[in-house]
């Protein structure tokens, strides 16, 4: 990673500015930060300044001069003091120990820099040799001593106060961070000019790095207070001086890791002397360096010079350069000018020249000459190369060169013959080839001319055979013509002419001298030729001409015309077409022989061995070109493999058989679905292998498939057992005599699409047979797809209109709700819904609509089923109407009773208070039966209230029945307590409901249960169990029982089994018990046996689920 620069100078700038800004406002409050400003003193200041006076130690060693080792002194002064006074002044009256000590570092250290940097601007070279390593030793060991004895003089006040904390600094103090300031300056000022020199960042850094030193005691020279803000500005600015002196280090590990050197040795470099790098390279140089002075006298004749020359240093100084170079006669160095002006008689740039050793033996050498001034005028600089070497690699690369090119146009040669060899080997077993398999002669001479024109690169020619008329004249039959140069109407003239219905030319022109000579003939100026009879208007010229005479025996029996090959004809290219010449001609003789084909075979094995045999002679050289084919049929059979492995390995049946219908071939799956053996099925017919009611097309597709056209059918195929398969069956002409037969096995499809065909009439009879209201949707477009009957008797539509209408035509929702609600039923987010349609009438029908998705090909659909439902929803709305009606009315009825039955209540009570013991005893009983009756009478229309009103109660919510039925058990306590029951109850689950309610239910089961329970140890118990979805809760007791008859009488309003003497009450409780739990979707019953006891069970929905 590498610092910017720039953040050196932002640095300075940062600093100097604080330190204008601190010394003018002159600020003394004191921030004492305890053990902070030693702890980082030490690290910053200490730690690091010993680092790099580490690192200038083992530079030193390394080759570097004394002003490295300087340097290293100055920062171990610096660090020993920073430490030392660190610690001291943390002791207790240590402030001017601390300060002593830490000056004296300060000044010992810009003494040490200020002298290193005058030693590397003098540039005092660096001495080698075994004490260095002691030299540092001693060195370090002395600026230790007198960092310690100062200290110890500090401690025993044997040097003036340099701090006193009520007065300030002294002048001693200020003398010496006074001295110290403009020696750091000093120092910085001569290392940046170093920098300016070379441009090393080692130098930049360090530079800055003094800088910082000396803005440090500049506000230490302005401290008045420990610990001021001034003061803490100098303890920063000294230790960035310790990070910038690391950063210049640094920055020499990156130059000594790109350069392979140690660290110590990339800084040693820095500090070394010019000149001495100079001398040392000169002198390592492997190339001849020569310095002359303006008069061409020698001065300076480096090792290199001596080997290259053989004249020794000695015996070279003083010599005449020019003469050196003039003797040897080179014509560029011819210097005939004496001092300074001879300068200007060299070429600039290297220059090859021819010089002479000491020995007189000549050698080539560059040369090149540069000058500069010197302290008594020009100096010159030879640089000599010595070219023995390299003249030599030239003259070998030369020769390789050219001995190459002769290789390259030898093989060049040998390719191109070996080219030629193969192009008419091929011509000559391509025709035997089409002549054996009896292709058509027109097709075989087309391609005879064709080859012609390709090994000899003609433009075009002609081929024909030569007839004998009833006169005895030779002519000539058109077989084939080609031009590349003729326009259309020309080859129009010169098309194919059948032999038999084409005309004859009469051999004349250039021809007849074929005809004459029964030799090759070539004309490649055909211009001069005295038999030249001219061309038609439409025919291209010709530049040269080659006429090739087919002979049989000495007869003439055709011949072909070639023309207008590029570098003409000659005897060397017809002795090359002589071999496809001799084919030709055995072949045209053969077309016109009735026992073609016995004679020509013997002709064309005779003709091959020949030919095979010059084939062998010329191409013995062409291994590479056989390599190649090789190669090639090597792929050949590669591919023919594959073939083969896909014929066997086929999942499809393979049968393979020719142009008759018979079976030739099979592959395995063909073997496996049959049941046959490969011997078994080879040799039978393909219409022996259909069912019978399938062969009445069979010959017919056969034909197909023979001529060419890929033909696919089904087919009944019979196995070997008698039994029989569907098949689809795919066949196609392969080759000559040979044709293919694919078969696979498509009885899973056929039953497949049988039972497709059964669930679409299923489907039919499913949708269009019902009598529900049906229709189905597209949900991307809500277009009604399909409606049944039913539909179109409710709607009031034609099926047909309906079809084509929208959902949105029938529904009275707006179109957003209805797509809105569609999506809920293609995400199956929602499957029932209550709408309201539209008839055809404009009637509005209630329906509650049952949705479903569909998957058809690959589309969501929705099958919806409507139900009418307008008179349940009139008369659902009627009766929730009488409902609230008569809720209304017994609330009201009972509201009001209260008022007229409280004063009749305060009117007895009064009475039996004023008169009670004043009447007679019957008339005091009167009295207190009416009290009584009175207030049973508030107590049932308080009960009758809260009946009416059990249906206004709160919204479900998650309820925990333990805390309700321990609340419940709270309110009965005084009656539990004095009627001596002893109640349990098991873990209560959580449900969902009305926790008010729910509580009522508890409390009215437990108080009938203690007010019905045995006098001796009344017990009562509470349960739950988790059935299903639903919890069942459970109240038993141990007391006097209910008989089976009044199980379902109990739970009616205003029915009470006891006396009212015996019980109180008023016969709503479980009446009002049952409302509850059926207002939370539960159901109550009884199980009880006469003084044994009886159990109260209630369901309530579990909520998760519901």
């Amino acid at each position: 990673m590498t610092i910017p620069k720039f953040s050196g100078l932002l640095v300075l700038a940062v600093f100097a500015v604080a330190l204008l800004v601190l010394a003018t406002l002159d600020i003394r409050t004191v921030f004492a930060l305890l053990f902070l400003a030693p702890f980082l003193s030490i690290i910053f200041g200490g730690i690091l300044s010993i680092f790099i006076a580490y690192i200038a130690g083992k530079t030193y060693v390394n080759g570097g001069s004394y002003a490295v080792l300087f340097m290293g002194c100055g920062m171990l002064s610096l660090g020993l003091a920073v430490s030392i006074g660190s610690y001291l002044v943390t002791r207790v009256g240590g402030a001017n120990d601390a300060t002593t000590v830490q000056a004296a570092g300060f000044f010992f250290g810009s003494v040490f820099h200020a002298i290193g940097a005058i030693l590397n601007a003098s540039g005092r070279h660096p001495h080698y040799g075994k004490g260095k390593p002691l030299t540092v030793a001693a060195a370090y060991a002395g600026v230790t001593g007198i960092v310690v004895c100062v200290t110890l003089a500090a401690l025993n006040d044997a040097i003036l106060p340099f701090f006193d904390p009520s007065h300030g600094p002294s002048m001693l103090r200020q003398a010496v961070l006074g001295s110290s300031t403009v020696l750091y300056i000093v120092s910085c000022a001569f290392f940046f000019t170093h920098y300016l020199r070379s441009r090393s960042d080692f130098f930049y850094w360090y530079a800055v790095s003094l800088a910082l030193s000396s803005i440090a005691m500049i506000s230490f020279f302005f401290l008045r207070a420990i610990g001021s803000p001034i003061g803490w500005l100098g303890k920063c600015a000294l230790y960035m001086s310790g990070l910038m002196a690391l950063a210049a280090v640094f920055s020499s590990l990156k130059n000594a890791r790109l350069r392979g050197v140690t660290l110590e040795e990339a800084i040693a470099g820095l500090f070394a002397d010019a000149e001495a790098g100079y001398k040392m390279l000169v002198e390592t140089a492997t190339d001849a360096i020569i310095t002359f002075d303006h008069s061409g006298r020698i001065i300076d004749w480096n090792s290199a010079a001596e080997k290259m020359f053989g004249y020794s240093k000695q015996e070279a100084i003083g010599a005449s350069f020019f003469q050196l170079v003039n003797e040897n006669r080179n014509a560029e160095l011819q210097v005939t000018k004496e001092g300074e002006s001879a300068f200007h008689s060299f070429r600039p740039g290297n220059i090859e020249v021819l010089l002479e050793r000491d020995d007189g033996r000549r050698f080539p050498a560059e040369m090149a000459v540069s000058c500069r001034k010197g302290p008594v005028g020009l100096l010159g600089t030879c640089i000599i190369r010595d070219l023995t070497e390299r003249k030599r690699a030239e003259a070998e690369v030369r020769d390789l060169n050219q001995a190459l090119q002769r290789t390259v146009k030898q093989r060049t040669a040998a390719l191109e013959t070996a080219r030629k060899q193969n192009e008419l080997l091929q011509a000559v077993e391509r025709a035997q080839t089409q002549f054996i398999a009896d292709t058509d002669s027109e097709t075989v001479f087309a391609h005879f001319l064709e080859d012609f024109c390709s090994l000899t690169a003609s433009e075009f020619g002609f081929i024909g055979e030569i007839v004998e008329n009833a006169d005895g004249r030779l002519r000539l039959y058109h077989r084939a013509v080609v031009s590349n140069s003729c326009n259309e109407q020309s080859q129009q003239n010169n098309h194919q002419v059948d032999r038999t219905n084409g005309e004859t030319r009469e051999i004349s022109g250039l021809w007849s001298s074929i005809d004459e000579a029964a030799d090759p003939i070539v004309f490649n100026h055909p211009e001069n030729n005295s038999q030249r009879i001219g061309l038609p208007e439409d025919h291209p010229p010709i530049r040269a001409f080659l006429g090739l005479p087919f002979l049989h025996n000495g007869r003439l029996i055709g011949m072909a015309g070639l023309a207008n090959r590029a570098d003409g004809y000659d005897s060397e290219l017809v002795d090359f077409l002589q071999p496809y010449v001799m084919t030709c001609a055995n072949i045209i003789k053969a077309y016109d022989n009735q026992n073609r084909r016995r004679e020509a075979e013997q002709q064309l094995k005779k003709a091959h061995a020949e030919l095979e045999q010059k084939v062998r002679e010329r191409t013995a050289k062409l291994a590479r070109e056989i390599e190649e084919r090789k190669q090639t049929e090597q792929a050949l059979l590669e591919s023919r493999a594959k073939y083969k492995a896909l014929y066997e390995d086929s999942a499809d049946g393979i049968l393979l058989f020719d142009d008759t219908g018979t079976v030739v071939d099979a592959n395995k799956a063909i073997l496996h679905m049959f049941g046959y053996s490969l011997e078994e099925i080879r040799g039978q017919h393909i219409e022996e292998l259909i069912h019978p009611e399938d062969l009445k097309e069979t010959p017919l597709k056969l034909q197909a498939i023979l001529e060419g056209v890929l033909t696919r059918l089904d087919r009944r195929m019979r196995m070997k057992d008698g039994t029989y398969v569907a098949c689809e069956v795919c066949g196609r002409h392969i080759g000559d005599n040979l044709n293919q037969a694919l078969y696979r096995d498509i009885t899973e499809r056929q039953l497949a699409q049988e039972a497709l065909r059964q669930n679409e009439e299923l489907y039919r009879q499913m949708f269009h047979g019902c009598h529900a209201v049906k229709l189905l949707i597209d949900p991307d477009t809500a277009d009604i797809l399909d409606a049944n009957a039913a539909a179109s008797k409710f709607y009031g539509y034609e099926l047909a209109d309906l079809k084509k209408m929208k959902i949105v035509h029938v529904n009275v929702l707006s179109p957003s709700e209805i797509y809105a609600e569609i999506d809920k039923a293609r995400a199956e987010l929602k499957h029932f819904f209550l709408f309201e349609h539209k008839l055809a009438s404009g009637e509005i029908r209630n329906v509650e609509v049952y949705t479903s998705t569909l998957n058809v090909r690959g589309r969501t659909l929705l099958s919806s089923i409507i139900h009418d439902v307008t008179n349940r929803v009139r008369a659902e709305a009627d009766l929730i109407r009488s409902n609230k009606d008569l809720e209304q009315f017994a609330y009201v009825a009972s509201h009001d009773l209260q008022e007229p039955l409280r004063n009749v209540v305060s009117a007895l009570q009064m009475i039996e208070k004023l008169y009670k013991g004043r009447l007679d005893e019957e008339s005091d009983t009167l009295i207190h039966y009416a009290v009584d009756s009175a207030k049973k009478m508030r107590s049932l229309i308080i009960d009758l209230l809260t009946y009416s009103r059990l249906n206004l109660g709160q919204l479900f919510e998650r309820v925990d029945t333990q805390k309700v039925l321990e609340q419940s058990l709270h309110n009965l306590e005084n009656l539990i307590y004095a009627k001596g029951t002893t109640v349990t109850y098991d873990e209560m689950p959580d449900v969902q409901g009305d926790a008010t309610q729910l509580m009522q239910v508890f409390q009215n089961l437990i108080a009938n249960a203690v007010k019905f329970g045995r006098t001796d140890s009344p017990q009562v118990h509470i349960s739950a169990q988790k059935t299903g979805n639903e919890w069942i809760f459970s109240v038993q007791d141990n007391g006097i029982g209910v008989p089976k008859e009044y199980f379902d009488r109990i739970f009616v309003i205003f029915q009470q089994l006891n006396k009212q003497e015996t019980f109180d009450g008023t016969g709503m409780g479980l009446a009002i018990v049952k409302r509850i739990v059926e207002r939370h979707r539960g159901r109550i019953w009884v199980e009880s046996e006469v003084e044994v006891g009886s159990t109260f069970f209630f369901s309530i929905p579990d909520g998760r689920t519901s």
